[in-house]
């Protein structure tokens, strides 16, 4: 199974991603975003834009706090997640 990465400021876990698999969903939801009428944009996502070198940034840095991705660790029983937790992803930077 998969390690989370926790956020050292925080303790917000996160699921580790490449930065090509979330620029891959990026681009995706863009395509699927971009074919919705205004109405239907802002109904289920309140804006009318959608951009992907912002969602990639975006997972570069702590959904909760804004930490960097850089400031992370790989979850350790000491972080004890929670089971059923909502969990959103990190880009994990090379090393």
């Amino acid at each position: 199974m998969t390690k989370l990465m926790v956020c050292n400021k925080c303790g917000w876990a996160h699921i580790p991603r490449t930065e090509a698999e979330v620029l891959e969903d990026a681009r995706n939801f863009k395509a699927y975003f971009d074919r919705l009428s205004p109405e239907q944009q802002f109904s289920d996502y309140r804006r009318h834009e959608y951009g992907v070198e912002q969602a990639v940034a975006q997972s570069k840095q702590c959904f909760k706090c804004g930490n960097p991705n850089t400031d992370f660790h790989q979850e350790t029983d000491d972080d004890r997640i929670s089971a059923g937790v909502t969990i959103q992803g990190i880009i994990v930077p090379d090393k």
